[in-house]
């Protein structure tokens, strides 16, 4: 799939295949294939969710999200 000129692979579940592809554009670019658009409030969730991914390499449990 190109998306703003950059080729990224995406497995069959829709997940790119290589984490080092994602970036704001590339989130943004596959949200608009999907019919959404990612406003300032999914921005912040994205950026909690990839922030707590990144130091504990693991999802936050439901409860933290409520």
């Amino acid at each position: 799939m190109a998306i703003k000129g950059k080729i990224c692979k995406i497995a069959e579940n829709g997940y790119l295949q290589n984490p080092e592809d994602w970036n704001r554009e590339i989130a943004d670019g596959i949200a608009r294939r999907e019919g959404i658009v990612i406003t300032d409030i999914h921005w912040k969730m994205v950026d909690f969710l990839r922030g707590y991914y990144c130091q504990n390499k693991d999802v936050p449990p439901v409860k933290i999200l409520a």
